[in-house]
C-alpha cells in the first residue's frame, strides 16, 4: 500500500470522518444535509488538515476520472451516488460500507425519514452489496444484518480527551436528534430522569428546549471536563451499550450513569452507575452530585477501561489494514499542474451568482482543495438561462452553502454562517449575474473583490470599487484606471483548472474548431472568412464536453471580444491544443503570459487565412507547441495558482476593518447584466 492513499467519503458523522482522517491519507469528503444543513458543523469536530470538503458534482467528476484508491460510504445512498458516477452504474473504485446502525433500527429511521433504501421486505442486501465490502462498528451491528464483514470498533485519544474536574454541578448529555431517535437512544427516558436536575444538551436537537451545538471543539471537551456526571441511555437491541459520546465522556474521566445493557462499557459501582428506568437513573445522577469523591473515583476508573477496550491506535492500524487489502494503486495524481499545498489552511468567505461554467465556480473548487470555504449567493435563474443561451450546459447550477435572494444584505449573510465558522477573509467574484451585496463593506474581514468582464462594465465597476480592500481584475488594461482612483487594485489573469480542461480523445474531423458565442459581428466576419477556405467546426459547450469539443479539429481558433485575454486561451491551452489565437494590443498582457510560435500563435485579422495555411502545413511544428503550452499553461495559469497568489496577499491587508464600517456600500442600484459577461462567454 502506498503511504499515503486518496480517499472519497461522506461527511454524515464529523467525529467519525475525523477519526478515518488520523489514519493519515488524503480524504476528500463529500458534503451533506443533516437537518437542512449542507456544511460540516465546525463547532463538533476542527476539520482535519488532510480533508477537503467537496461537493456532490465535483466528487462524481472525480470518481470518473478514476483519481480515487477507493472509496467509503456510510448509508446505502452512498453506495448509489458512487455507482452513479459511472455510465454502467458500476463503480471501478474499491468501496467499503460503513455500517453505523442495527438493521430494524435503520428499517424504521428511514420509514420516519420517509426513505425507502431500506426496507422489511427487502430481500436484496447481497446485491446492494455487489463489489462493496461491509463493515461494521460493532459485532451486535454484524449480527443484525446477518452479513459477513470487518468489525472496526471506535477509538479514543486519551491525549485529546483528558483532564476531569466535575466543578459543575450538571449533568450532561451529547447527541444529535435524541427525541427524534428515541427508539435507539432513549431520549424521552433522559427527559423523564433529568426532570429538576441542571441539565447542559448539546447537539441538534430541535424538539428539546435549551439544546444546541457547542460554541466549539474546546467548548465540547470543556463541557466533559467540567460537569458533574454524563447521562447515557442506548437501548439494549437497537442500538450499542456505547456511542461516540459516551466513550469520550469516559475518556475524559466523567463518572457516567447509563441504562442497563448488556453491552455495555459501564460496570455498575466500578466504572459508572446504572439504572433501569427513569427513577434508578435519577438517583445515580444525584448520588455523583452529593459524592465528589465517588464521582472522582469512578470517572478514573471509567477512563483506564474505555483506553483499554477502545484505544485509537486499534482503529488506526485495523483501518488501514483494510485499506491495503482494498486499494487499487492508481498512478493518476490527485491533482494535475497545482501548486504546493499552502503552509496555512484559511477559512474564507466566498459569494458569487451560482452557475457551473462561472470563473467563481473553478475558483471554489480551487480554494476548497486546501481551504475551508463557505459559499453564499443566489444562483441563476431559469430566465437567464435561456436569455445566455445555457442550454448545452448539461451540468445543474451547485447550490451555495447559504443559498440566498438577490439582494440580500451582507449582514444577512454573515448571519447564516455555520455555527463556529469564522472567516478571515471575504472574497466576492462577478459572474455577472447580480452586483455585490448590500452592505459588503461594513464586513469586519478583509474583501476581496475579482472583476472579471471590466472591459464590458468599467463605470459600473469603478461604482462598485469602495466596497473591497483589495481589487483583482481579469483585464490588465483596465488595473491603472482603478488605481487613479485611488483603489487596491491589480492584475490576476483568468485560468484553467486541470480536472476539466483535459485532452479530449475525439477523431480529428475539421481544419479548425471554435467553441463560443457568435455573438460580435466581427467575430461572425471571420469565421465566415474561414469557412470559404476550410473545414470549421463551431459549437458552444461548456465543461469536459468543452474540452472534447476542441480535439474534433487541427487548429482551435480564438478571437477575443473588445480585446479581452479570454478563459479560451487558458482552457484550450490546457486541454492540449494547438491555439491560434488573436494578437492582443499590447496593455491586455497575452504577451506577458505567453510566447508566440512557443507556447500559442497568434494572428491578425487581416492575416488569419494565411496564418491558418500556414499551420495546417505543419503538423509537428502544431504538436511542439501544443505540448509547450500545455506544460506552461499547467505550470503557471490554473485557478490554483490564482487562488494561491489571492492567499499571499491577505496578509497585507488590514486584519479588522471595524474601523471603516459604515463607509458606504459601494454597491450602486444596477441590476443583472444581460450582455457578455465573465469571460466564459467571451
Amino acid at each position: 500500500m502506498r503511504s499515503s492513499l486518496r480517499i472519497l467519503t461522506f461527511n454524515w458523522h464529523e467525529a467519525y470522518v475525523s477519526m478515518l482522517a488520523g489514519t493519515g491519507h488524503d480524504f476528500d469528503v463529500v458534503q451533506r444535509s443533516k437537518a437542512g444543513l449542507w456544511f460540516w458543523l465546525y463547532t463538533t469536530r476542527s476539520v482535519p488538515d488532510n480533508v477537503c470538503l467537496i461537493h456532490p458534482e465535483d466528487a462524481r467528476r472525480r470518481l470518473r476520472s478514476g483519481v480515487y484508491d477507493l472509496t467509503i460510504a456510510h448509508t446505502p445512498v452512498d453506495v448509489a451516488f458512487i455507482k452513479s458516477a459511472f455510465p454502467t452504474g458500476a463503480s471501478t473504485t474499491p468501496t467499503a460500507l460503513v455500517f453505523h446502525n442495527y438493521r430494524d433500527t435503520e428499517i424504521e429511521l428511514s420509514r420516519s425519514r420517509g426513505e425507502t433504501h431500506w426496507s422489511e421486505h427487502d430481500q436484496a442486501l447481497e446485491a446492494r452489496l455487489d463489489g462493496v465490502r461491509p463493515i461494521f462498528i460493532s459485532p451486535g451491528k454484524r449480527d443484525s444484518w446477518g452479513v459477513d464483514g470487518d468489525v472496526v470498533l471506535p477509538g479514543i485519544d486519551g491525549d485529546v480527551f483528558r483532564g476531569y474536574e466535575g466543578d459543575e454541578l450538571r449533568a450532561l448529555r451529547v447527541g444529535n436528534f435524541l427525541v427524534e431517535r428515541d427508539l435507539m437512544l432513549g431520549g424521552l427516558l433522559q427527559e423523564q430522569a433529568l426532570s429538576g436536575i441542571p441539565t447542559t444538551t448539546l447537539g441538534l436537537n430541535h424538539n428539546l428546549a435549551g439544546s444546541g451545538l457547542s460554541p466549539s471543539f474546546d467548548a465540547l471537551k470543556n463541557a466533559y471536563r467540567s460537569h458533574r456526571v454524563y447521562l447515557h441511555t442506548t437501548r439494549e437491541g437497537r442500538e450499542d451499550g456505547h456511542n461516540l459520546a459516551l466513550l469520550e465522556a469516559m475518556a475524559t474521566g466523567m463518572p457516567i450513569v447509563a441504562l442497563e445493557h448488556s453491552g455495555s462499557p459501564i460496570v455498575d459501582g466500578e466504572t459508572g452507575l446504572i439504572g433501569r428506568d427513569a427513577p434508578d437513573l435519577r438517583r445515580g445522577m444525584m448520588r455523583s452530585f452529593d459524592d465528589v469523591d465517588l464521582a472522582h473515583r469512578l470517572g478514573a476508573q471509567a477512563r483506564r477501561a474505555v483506553l483499554e477496550r477502545f484505544p485509537i491506535a486499534k482503529f488506526y492500524s485495523t483501518w488501514n489494514h483494510i485499506f491495503g487489502e482494498m486499494a487499487k494503486p492508481s498512478d493518476a495524481p490527485r491533482y494535475q499542474g497545482l501548486s504546493p499545498p499552502p503552509k496555512r489552511r484559511r477559512r474564507v468567505l466566498m459569494l458569487y451568482g451560482a452557475y457551473p461554467a462561472t470563473t467563481a465556480r473553478y475558483l471554489e473548487r480551487a480554494l476548497r482543495r486546501e481551504h475551508l470555504v463557505v459559499t453564499a449567493g443566489p444562483r441563476i435563474t431559469p430566465e437567464i438561462w435561456r436569455q445566455w443561451q445555457l442550454e448545452n450546459l448539461r451540468e445543474p447550477p451547485i447550490p451555495h452553502d447559504i443559498d440566498v435572494s438577490a439582494p440580500t444584505s451582507f449582514t444577512e449573510i454573515w448571519q447564516q454562517l455555520p455555527p463556529g465558522f469564522e472567516p478571515e477573509v471575504v472574497l466576492w467574484i462577478e459572474t455577472g449575474l447580480y452586483p455585490p451585496p448590500p452592505g459588503l463593506s461594513e464586513s469586519r474581514v478583509p474583501v476581496i473583490g475579482y472583476l472579471i468582464d471590466t472591459h464590458f462594465h468599467l463605470d459600473q465597476h469603478l461604482e462598485w470599487a469602495p466596497a473591497f480592500d483589495r481589487i483583482y481584475l481579469a483585464q490588465k488594461a483596465y488595473v491603472d484606471a482603478f488605481r487613479s482612483r485611488g483603489h487596491d487594485a491589480s492584475w490576476l489573469p483568468l485560468a484553467c483548472d486541470p480536472e476539466i480542461h483535459v485532452p479530449g480523445s475525439r477523431e480529428v474531423e475539421f481544419d479548425v474548431g471554435f467553441i463560443g458565442s457568435l455573438v460580435e459581428p466581427r467575430r461572425v466576419k471571420m469565421i465566415e472568412a474561414l469557412m470559404g477556405h476550410f473545414r470549421v467546426y463551431v459549437d458552444r459547450v461548456f465543461l469536459e464536453e468543452m474540452a472534447s469539443c476542441f480535439s474534433r479539429a487541427e487548429i482551435t481558433w480564438n478571437s477575443a471580444a473588445n480585446s479581452d485575454l479570454n478563459m479560451r486561451v487558458f482552457e484550450a491551452l490546457a486541454a492540449g491544443c494547438f491555439l491560434l489565437t488573436e494578437n492582443l494590443p499590447e496593455q491586455a498582457g497575452l504577451q506577458d503570459l505567453f510566447e508566440d510560435g512557443t507556447h500559442l500563435a497568434l494572428y491578425e485579422e487581416s492575416s488569419l487565412i494565411e496564418r491558418v495555411r500556414h499551420y495546417l502545413a505543419r503538423p509537428e511544428e502544431r504538436r511542439r507547441i501544443a505540448e509547450r503550452g500545455r506544460a506552461w499553461v499547467l505550470a503557471h495559469h490554473t485557478y490554483d495558482h490564482r487562488v494561491e497568489q489571492m492567499l499571499q496577499d491577505i496578509d497585507a491587508l488590514a486584519p479588522d476593518r471595524r474601523e471603516w464600517a459604515g463607509k458606504g456600500t459601494g454597491v450602486g442600484t444596477h441590476g443583472q447584466v444581460s450582455q457578455v459577461t465573465d469571460g466564459s462567454r467571451g
